[in-house]
């Protein structure tokens, strides 16, 4: 190695040597700049570490240095609650078909209509205080079936099937937050909650008849079923038959979550939560193909 080295210095000659020289002033004010600072950085920690045994030694620094690491772990624990709540976990895998209801037998008078999943959504609204500012909660999905049959000139004798809404894909503004929604709220995974079903047993304000174009506002009664808890609840319905095959319209109540023993996570960052939950469905319902 020394020859074929000491070759090569005899070929540069003179542009190796001011290389070298320059390569080993650069290196030694690079030194001169850094060694300041690390001194200084050196210093500085063992100043702190020197304070901080300081306290220890004092009873009363141990409680302050014990309550700063005890609250530091407080909020971090906080911190991983809330967001689990806000944002919840892992993403909601399961998988959830087509979704169907009973349906109506038509009869010589009544026309039916079949509720169109693409062009329907099923919504909850609550409001809370999430980080000191109020918060708006909506979760919607389109998969909700029903039937619904149109008798324009005795309107007393139209029907409605029981409704149905696949609660395992209610999503809200953010996958952790309907994660938190299915795994610690609804729970749709147990089949006997994975869906929310609508009985109908009565109406109340029902026109005297049915036209096409002019919408229609009554009341519909029935039987309200949510995580295997039935109440009896009034939807106030909107409807109007845009044409001889095409129903559209909305349905509304407010209920109470505490009804259906179901229960809001308590978490440090959300500081109030609604006690109501506003549910709505708007539909577009289609006379089926023959």
């Amino acid at each position: 190695m020394g020859q074929p080295l000491s070759r090569l210095h005899q070929l540069l000659g003179p542009s190796w040597s001011r290389a070298h020289r320059e390569i080993s002033q650069r290196m030694r004010q690079a030194q001169q700049q850094l060694t300041p600072a690390l001194l200084r950085a050196q210093a500085a920690t063992a100043a702190r570490v020197a304070r901080l045994r300081t306290m220890w030694q004092q009873p009363r620094g141990r409680i302050l240095l014990s309550l700063s690491a005890g609250a530091l772990l407080t909020f971090i624990i906080a911190g991983a609650v809330a967001g689990n709540y806000v944002f919840g976990g892992e993403n909601d895998q399961a998988y959830h078909g087509p979704i169907t209801a009973p349906t109506l037998v038509p009869t010589s008078g009544g026309t039916l209509f079949a509720i169109s999943q693409s062009a329907s959504t099923a919504s909850f609204t609550i409001h809370e205080v999430l980080f000191g500012k109020p918060k708006t909660v909506v979760g919607k999905t389109q998969q909700v079936a029903g039937q619904i049959l149109i008798d324009a000139h005795q309107p007393s004798r139209s029907k409605l099937s029981t409704i149905r809404v696949d609660l395992g894909t209610l999503a809200t503004d953010d996958d952790r937050r309907t994660h938190t929604l299915h795994t610690r709220i609804l729970q749709p995974s147990t089949a006997a909650n994975e869906y929310a079903t609508f009985v109908p047993t009565s109406y109340s304000g029902l026109p005297t008849s049915f036209s096409i174009g002019k919408p229609v506002t009554f009341h519909l009664h029935g039987n309200l079923t949510i995580h295997q808890v039935t109440k009896p609840e009034v939807f106030t319905v909107t409807l109007k038959q845009v044409s001889a095959t095409q129903l559209v319209g909305s349905a509304t109540t407010t209920v109470n979550y505490a009804d259906f023993k179901l229960a809001i996570p308590n978490i440090p960052f959300v500081s109030d939560v609604g006690k109501s939950v506003v549910l709505a469905l708007d539909f577009t319902a289609a006379k089926p193909k023959a």
